[in-house]
């Protein structure tokens, strides 16, 4: 017996992803991309906005960062 199976993935954006400003200002984590063609997610950085939620990021401002980029955030509590 021989079984076979593809599996076709239409090409497409994967979340969550690193979206960040031109100039690295501020970095967000969308979450996903809305019809209307929002981002949705959170601030990462600048950290005096840290957390910040908005289901209305544009996409002419914040433009996906490349598969392997990483944003590291510490802790420390004093």
């Amino acid at each position: 017996m021989i079984e076979t199976k593809i599996k076709e993935v239409e090409k497409g954006d994967v979340f969550p992803a690193l979206y960040a400003s031109e100039k690295r200002e501020s970095v967000i984590l969308v979450k996903k991309q809305l019809p209307d063609g929002k981002l949705e997610g959170v601030v990462l950085h600048p950290k005096q906005s840290f957390g910040e939620y908005s289901m209305a990021w544009s996409p002419t401002k914040y433009k996906r960062m490349g598969i392997g980029s990483e944003l590291t955030v510490k802790f420390i509590q004093e």
